[in-house]
């Protein structure tokens, strides 16, 4: 399984992994993409899965940045669909210590190792 990923945003909250759209009602009434409630927990559980074997359980998070329009949120979706402008507003609303210090700098080292170097 692969998967892509926009957009990781690690706090001492613990792990967000984003997907970003920007897709017009039009495009949406289409039907002709790839679901992305299923794109961004394919790529939320791989990111889970990835540092779990690495450090043990870490909690992962999924958020879909929307400026458009999607299709209808499932109604078991635990996924996170926000405003691009209410993104730092609502990430920063998650105020429980989840990842201590050692361990935020161990996964800062990681993505910075494993997936920054991907992106340049």
């Amino acid at each position: 399984m692969s998967a892509q990923i926009d957009h990781v945003v690690l706090t001492p909250a613990g792990v967000f992994v984003i997907e970003t759209k920007y897709w017009s009602p039009r495009f949406v009434e289409s039907g002709d993409f790839f679901d992305p409630f299923e794109q961004i927990s394919r790529a939320s559980y791989l990111c889970y899965d990835l540092l779990r074997e690495r450090f043990g359980k870490t909690r992962v998070r999924s958020i879909i940045a929307c400026f458009g329009k999607l299709p209808e949120v499932p109604r078991d979706s635990y996924i996170k669909v926000v405003r691009p402008e209410s993104l730092p507003s609502f990430i920063s609303g998650f105020r429980n210590v989840e990842l201590s210090t050692n361990r935020f700098s161990e996964l800062h080292r990681f993505f910075e190792d494993h997936v920054g170097s991907r992106s340049r």
